[in-house]
């Protein structure tokens, strides 16, 4: 540090800094700079902003907002700051004493990098504190081959070898096409990523891949990163990642190609209401809908409602977009007869028109050996969306990972055909993913993956588990919704806070309807005879199932 105007040997000695910090969805903000002020500095200090390079308030920031930032006294010798929201180095400047304080003629930094740190330490910390592993099992088996780190998958080494059997190490989770990946490619371990935020991705590695994991664990990464380029033996199994070198790998025995048996759907232009969906004509997603219906109806499934719907078939989406060829438009008129037609519809069933579920039920989704989760698009809107959302669906068929998928298993594009679900939508107290055997555990757990109405719905802060050999429900583990971190400047977590905790205030009063979505999920695997994949939510009293689909097997379709 150095303090200008001040003689050596007056130079104080204290923490400069820290930094208070909120953790939300796995991304930090700086939201508070502290500074420990001593009366030998002064008073009245500001942050000024700097490139470090003599420019203050140059390219930080925009020019309209390039001001020092006052800090306030929040008690004796201790003054804060909000921490501008485009703030990459900056010093601090007393202006009743002229002192500055500037890191050694450094100037301070809270660059991405350093902001990447503070945020690794804090998610690590958080799930520590709060049970989560910090690895996370996606898909658990054991495989060989040459281990390679990239930045990114989607970006792989130029002289890649496309041949050797091969286990990538990712700096990067961002989302990918995982069907363009090459064949040899038999394992991944992502060194960021939340499970719940990557969980249709999730769904595709496990059914493509032997071996898949999310880690945060720096042990781990820093045992694999010395293994780069050589042969080892992975496994994810037992909840765990272990990697030994081995002498050269084993490559996989081809097998016989999966056969994915797609519905052929009978052609039908109009609205069709949930009571009469058929598999051959709404596709697979719609139709166990009706079923859930019908389970309900028959008091099989107790105390769960069935958000009501209707279906817009691949006939009357053809007729949609028939009216728009020979012309440049990329949506129909807001006054097409069609959309009418559909609005018509809307009101007809009493939905409610600012808040409706657009879904897609493509006769190539949630078949018996093949779920094509989260390639095809669906979104919530109004009913002044819908033409929009219901175009965009149909043409998610010519996505680049739809076709990569459907190449990959070897189904034809054009007995592909989309319809769309117009379902009301519930906005729960919380919402539920349920796998009634989870992939990654043993086949006598059911696990709960909840979120809340404050959390993105890509996330999954609290997972429940149930065991139905001794029936019991627990709380596994909570990610929380926001975390605040208070760091110095290397990083270190000083202290942290958390809001109480919504479910486990709450436990005594959910839990029996909590046992009631478990008893309502392991009735239908039973119907289905195989384990299933639910989505639903709680509101108030109310239970409700939105879409069923069952877990495929691991289908493995790569072999070299």
């Amino acid at each position: 540090m150095r303090i200008y105007g001040i003689k050596p040997y007056l130079l104080p000695s204290f923490k400069a800094h820290y930094y208070d910090c909120s953790l939300e969805r796995e991304i930090l903000n700086v939201n508070k700079i502290i500074t420990d002020n001593t009366p030998n500095l002064g008073n009245n200090p500001e942050l000024i902003i700097t490139d470090g390079c003599g420019y203050e308030d140059f390219r930080m920031v925009d020019l309209f907002e390039a001001k020092p930032i006052p800090m306030k006294e929040i008690e004796p010798n201790h003054f804060i700051a909000n921490a501008h929201p485009f703030i990459n180095k900056y010093k601090i400047s007393y202006k009743d004493t002229g002192l500055v304080d500037d890191n050694n003629g450094k100037n301070y930094d809270i660059s991405q990098e350093t902001l990447d740190k503070f945020t690794t330490n804090a998610i690590v910390a958080s799930k520590k504190s709060h049970n989560h592993p910090l690895t996370s099992i996606i898909s658990a088996g054991e495989v060989s081959g040459k281990l390679v780190i990239c930045d990114r998958i989607s970006e792989l080494p130029e002289n890649f070898d496309t041949e050797t059997p091969t286990i990538l190490l990712s700096k990067l989770s961002k989302d990918y096409n995982p069907y363009a990946l090459p064949k040899n490619v038999v394992g991944i371990v992502l060194e960021k990523g939340s499970a719940g935020s990557l969980y249709h991705l999730n769904t595709e590695l496990r059914n493509m891949l032997y071996a898949v994991a999310i880690t945060y664990d720096k042990k781990e990464i820093e045992e694999l990163e010395t293994l780069s380029n050589q042969y080892v033996n992975f496994s994810t199994l037992n909840k765990r990642i272990t990697v030994n070198k081995i002498d050269k790998p084993e490559f996989i025995t081809k097998t016989n190609p999966v056969v994915v048996k797609i519905p052929e759907m009978q052609y039908i232009d109009t609205l069709v209401d949930s009571k009469d969906y058929e598999l051959n004509t709404v596709g697979p997603k719609a139709y166990k809908l009706k079923i859930m219906e019908n389970l309900v109806d028959k008091g099989v499934l107790e105390g769960v409602q069935i958000p009501r719907s209707f279906a817009v078939t691949h006939g009357f989406i053809d007729k949609i977009l028939d009216s728009m060829r020979g012309t440049d438009r990329r949506y129909p008129p807001s006054n097409s007869p069609y959309f009418k037609e559909i609005e018509n519809k809307i009101r007809e069933l009493g939905l409610d028109e600012n808040s409706l579920m657009f879904r897609s039920s493509f006769n190539g989704e949630d078949v018996e050996n093949y779920s094509a989760a989260g390639l095809y698009k669906s979104f919530q809107g109004s009913i002044d969306t819908l033409k929009y959302y219901i175009t965009d669906i149909a043409r998610s068929k010519d996505t680049a990972k739809a076709v990569s998928s459907r190449r990959t298993y070897g189904i034809p594009d054009e007995v592909i055909k989309p319809t769309v679900i117009i379902q009301e939508a519930i906005s729960p107290d919380y919402a539920f993913t349920i796998y009634t055997k989870d992939p990654t555990e043993s086949e006598d757990i059911l696990t709960i993956n909840m979120n809340t109405l404050e959390t993105s719905e890509s996330r999954d802060p609290y997972i429940l588990q149930y065991n139905k050999k001794d029936k019991t429900l627990k709380i596994q583990s909570i990610e929380r919704d926001v975390e605040y971190f208070r760091f110095d400047e290397r990083g270190k977590i000083i202290s942290s806070f958390c809001p109480e905790d919504k479910l486990v205030k709450s436990w005594d009063e959910i839990k029996p309807t909590l046992e009631t979505v478990v008893k309502n999920a392991l009735k239908l695997e039973k119907y289905f005879g195989v384990a299933q994949d639910i989505e639903g939510g709680i509101k108030g009293d109310n239970i409700y199932f939105w879409q069923t689909r069952n877990i495929v097997k691991t289908l493995k379709n790569k072999h070299f």
